[in-house]
């Protein structure tokens, strides 16, 4: 028999409902072989349009933030801010994670701060802001946190003094533990995303010893290809250890001569280097 071909046009999306469905198979001159009468229920899918994950509340195993001065404590974990408003202490399972607070700085000259004011203290979530200066330079800094250590930053850059300031960079350093930070993972993200990844020992060395741009293996999928960002970054250990994350490059300048992101080995801290701004850049002081 020559059956022909089964064509399906979808002329609109279906509201969610019943539909009774009349199925017909035809050969090539148009005769119908077969049909067969059938009833089709177009489902809402229970994750369309639910509220679920936003509900302010604290589900188990988890236990509320509290808050005592800068101390953060959650299940397993205590975060210490800094005057900047970042982390100076980061401790989980009673490891320290960071070999010294983290820091913004505009070229040499880092950007300080007088202290975190907390504008959201609840069992869920917290909230602070504060105010940064340094190299000509202002920032409104605002973060929060929630119950299971998430930490969520927006940095606004504007000059201090009026008119235009020129940056050629702008840094955010994590000085981690070495003995927290002995293990890489890395994932590019993009349309293959399953095989875009690294897992391995952080390497030895001093200086640079991973960066975005040449040490991802030959086949790495980057989520970008006009940029060598890196939405997914993990290094620590066995049992501790920090995750760096980010939807998309919103915020970093567009490739300069410096990759987006590099780990570097200086002293006894193993460096996670967020290289921000990496070519010259105009701040205005509107923001």
């Amino acid at each position: 028999d020559d059956t022909g071909v089964t064509t399906f046009v979808l002329k609109r999306a279906l509201p969610f409902g019943t539909y009774a469905v009349v199925v017909r198979s035809r050969t090539a001159d148009g005769a119908v072989l077969k049909e067969e009468k059938l009833e089709y229920v177009r489902e809402k899918p229970a994750w369309l349009d639910n509220t679920l994950g936003k509900d302010r509340t604290v589900p188990k195993p988890w236990t509320p933030i509290t808050v005592e001065g800068r101390k953060m404590k959650i299940i397993g974990r205590e975060i210490e801010l800094g005057p900047n408003g970042l982390p100076a202490k980061i401790e989980t399972l009673k490891k320290s994670v960071l070999a010294a607070p983290v820091a913004v700085r505009a070229g040499n000259v880092e950007l300080t701060g007088q202290g975190p004011t907390f504008n959201e203290t609840a069992p869920d979530r917290v909230a602070w802001k504060t105010a940064l200066t340094g190299g000509g330079l202002t920032a409104d800094l605002d973060a929060w946190m929630e119950f299971d250590g998430l930490l969520y930053y927006t940095i606004t850059l504007k000059t201090a003094g009026g008119g235009e300031v020129t940056l050629d960079d702008l840094d955010i350093d994590f000085p981690m533990s070495p003995a927290a930070a002995t293990q890489l993972l890395a994932n590019g993200g993009g349309a293959d995303f399953r095989n875009s990844w690294i897992a391995k020992p952080l390497p030895a060395g001093d200086g640079s010893v991973w960066n975005s741009i040449e040490k991802p293996y030959p086949s790495f999928c980057r989520a970008f290809e006009v940029t060598n960002f890196m939405p997914n970054i993990w290094l620590g250990n066995d049992d501790v250890g920090l995750y760096f994350g980010a939807e998309n490059d919103k915020g970093w300048t567009v490739d300069g001569p410096k990759p987006a992101q590099e780990i570097l080995r200086q002293g006894a801290a193993a460096v996670v280097r967020l290289n921000i701004i990496r070519e010259q850049t105009k701040i205005e002081e509107a923001g």
